[in-house]
Order: C-alpha cells, then sequence, then structure tokens
C-alpha cells in the first residue's frame, strides 16, 4: 500500500471535496508535499485515514450525545462512579460496602478526596439565625424544592468567601451548601447534625432500623451519574461558577414534570391505590386504554431506560 495519495483519493477517503481538502490543508489539519512525479502535490495516506478515523468518530459520538440528551445515558468517563461486574463504586469503594455503615457526609469527603472530619468540621454558613427563620417563615407555605429554589441564592448573596477557588475554600463551600440545602428542603435551622438524622427527625423516623435505612439510601444516591439534573450541574460547574448556583441550575431541571417532577405523581398514586376498596381495579382502570386507544402509562413506570 502507498504511503501517499492523490488529491482525489484523499478527497474520498476523507468524503470531501477536493476544494474542502485544500482548506484542510490550508488549516494544517493535514501535510501535503509536491509530487516526485509532477507539478501535483501529494498527502500522507496515514495522515488521511487518521482523520478520516477522527471524523467517524465525531459522527458516532454525536450520535450517542443525541441520545444522551433524550434519554440521560451516560457517556462521559468519571473518576468518581464506577459500575462493573454488576456493582457500584465509589473512587474504588464499593458503595453497598460503604451503605451498611457510611453517612451521606463520609461519602463526600470519600468522592470530594478530603478527610471526612474536612466536612463535618467546615464553618457554618454566615448568615445570621434570625434572618434564616425570617426566610423560612415567608416561604414556609411552599414546597420544599421551591424553597430550596429561593433560598440558596439568598444564602449565596450572604457569603464573601462564595467565589474562592482554594481548595479548602471549595470544600467549605460543598459543606456549608450541603448543610442549608437540607435546612432549605425540610424547613429548619441549619446543623451540623448527619443529614439522615436531620431528614429523619423532620420526616418522623423514629427507629433506628428505619434511619439507617434512610442513611443507606442517601449514601447510594450521592452521585447520580448523567440524568438531567446532574448534567446540569456539571455543565454549570465547568463554567467556573460557584457551587451554589450551580445547585440552583441542578434543582430547576430536578423539577420539571419529566425528572424529579414525577416523584409527586408517583406520590398521588399510591394515595390513590392506598384508599381504592379494590386495588386490582383500581390498577386495570388506570391502566386501560384512554379514548384514542392509546396505553395510560403508570406514574414512575415505563421510562426508556
Amino acid at each position: 500500500m502507498s504511503s501517499y495519495m492523490t488529491a482525489e483519493q484523499a478527497a474520498i477517503e476523507l468524503g470531501i471535496s477536493r476544494a474542502t481538502l485544500y482548506a484542510y490543508v490550508s488549516r494544517g489539519l493535514i501535510a501535503s508535499a509536491p509530487s516526485p512525479h509532477g507539478r501535483h502535490n501529494r498527502y500522507d495516506a496515514a495522515e488521511v485515514r487518521r482523520l478520516a478515523r477522527r471524523k467517524a468518530d465525531g459522527k458516532r459520538a454525536g450520535k450517542v450525545a443525541q441520545k444522551v440528551l433524550d434519554w440521560g445515558v451516560p457517556v462521559l468517563e468519571s473518576s468518581i462512579t464506577l459500575i462493573a461486574d454488576g456493582k457500584l463504586f465509589y473512587r474504588g469503594e464499593d458503595a453497598i460496602a460503604l451503605a451498611r455503615q457510611a453517612s451521606l457526609e463520609e461519602v463526600a469527603a470519600l468522592l470530594w478526596q478530603c478527610a471526612p472530619r474536612r466536612v463535618l468540621q467546615a464553618p457554618e454558613a454566615p448568615i445570621a439565625a434570625a434572618q434564616w427563620s425570617a426566610w423560612l417563615k415567608i416561604w414556609s407555605g411552599h414546597t420544599p424544592l421551591e424553597r430550596a429554589l429561593v433560598l440558596l441564592p439568598a444564602a449565596a448573596a450572604q457569603m464573601p468567601r462564595i467565589w474562592a477557588q482554594g481548595r479548602d475554600a471549595q470544600i467549605d463551600t460543598a459543606a456549608m451548601l450541603m448543610r442549608l440545602l437540607a435546612a432549605a428542603l425540610v424547613s429548619t435551622a441549619p446543623s451540623n447534625e448527619p443529614l439522615h438524622r436531620q431528614l429523619g427527625e423532620a420526616w418522623g423516623v423514629r427507629s433506628r432500623a428505619q434511619t439507617d435505612l434512610l442513611r443507606a439510601a442517601l449514601v447510594l444516591c450521592a452521585d447520580h451519574e448523567l440524568n438531567a439534573s446532574t448534567f446540569t450541574v456539571r455543565c454549570i460547574t465547568s463554567t467556573g461558577t460557584h457551587l451554589f448556583g450551580a445547585a440552583t441550575g441542578g434543582l430547576a431541571a430536578l423539577a420539571g414534570p419529566r425528572h424529579g417532577g414525577e416523584t409527586t405523581r408517583v406520590a398521588a398514586l399510591f394515595d390513590e391505590a392506598a384508599r381504592a376498596d379494590d386495588l386490582h381495579r383500581y390498577l386495570a382502570d388506570r391502566l386501560a386504554p384512554d379514548e384514542l386507544g392509546a396505553a395510560v402509562p403508570l406514574s414512575g413506570f415505563g421510562h426508556p431506560l
């Protein structure tokens, strides 16, 4: 096989016109050299084939990316989470094993690659208790997600170190964000107590077994790959903005009825089913085709993944 191609051969290999080939040469994508047998240039065959492979890979990646945006299929490599052989790992640690005893704060320290005490002993947000209490009172009648969408930006405005880029400052900000988000969601004062205990207290979870289940659930959801809200957070964070802004953007994405908003419909489904005299009849009615003959899926079921 010749190590050089003619302009016509190179253009065919790349699937482009000869004019585009010359533009590639002028941009330095392909090198050309005079042919010893005439006045026409020749092109390095290996370079041409390498560029052709890159173009093909780009097209395939574009198709995959389109599916990502449609259905949330993760395609980005990450050092945070690995799913292999039916197991989930955080930074190389078995997530199931962590869920048996670790708190969310301890797993956050693992993901952020810092000592657990850095998360547990991070300074409190510089917001007066009276001011936070007043904010909660104003927004007490709204849903937890609505409160968080309002209170996180308000809290960010009170924090002078919000734009600090140093690693210690970032960890402090992340820990503050966890506490303030939990406080906004359950409408309480920010606390250094582990989040599973804060949520358990707010939701009336009393038994040790139930509290442990809540803790385990939080650990197993510590990284949520590339669903719409997590993908949004990572995109916003890549711009260099502060964590509070990125988290607020993720919460806005989560609020949509095709994402986190679906949980409201699932809760309504459970409530209706619990009140039904005949559960089988209730489900049959819910699953019956509509007037046009289309199936009506149950909330929380039928996702493409």
